[in-house]
């Protein structure tokens, strides 16, 4: 892992890239809508594609597994303490326990590495309606 550093802000706005390529996209969870407990997952640019390329093949049985999906916000949202971090990637999940569990899976640890090998990353996890 990459030690955590303060960051502070930058004056300039930018719009990150919201990744919808990864997760499942099959089911849905209560009256059709997702329970609302999330991965907030915020990178920076991709510097390793092959790197990257593995973890979205590791990623897709693990999300089927867990039943995570990607989730597309109603608005596109705006980093406004901007550092080098882009990419603002949003997994739901049917439960806390799932997530939770999807994270501590000996597979996600596996991808994990290549995760980290293609981007500096930090990840969070979280229950709450966005």
């Amino acid at each position: 892992m990459h030690p955590q550093t303060p960051h502070h802000t930058q004056t300039r706005e930018a719009r990150p890239r919201i990744n919808r390529n990864q997760g499942s996209q099959t089911g849905r969870w209560k009256n059709g809508k997702w329970n609302e407990r999330y991965w907030l997952i915020i990178g920076t640019e991709i510097t390793d594609q092959e790197a990257q390329a593995e973890y979205g093949r590791l990623w897709k049985p693990i999300a089927e597994k867990y039943q995570a999906r990607m989730a597309t916000p109603k608005t596109e949202p705006v980093l406004k303490e901007v550092r080098d971090a882009p990419r603002l990637i949003i997994v739901e999940f049917p439960s806390h326990q799932l997530a939770k569990a999807c994270y501590e899976d000996l597979e996600y640890a596996d991808a994990l590495k290549f995760a980290l090998r293609a981007s500096r990353r930090e990840l969070v996890l979280f229950e709450g309606d966005l």
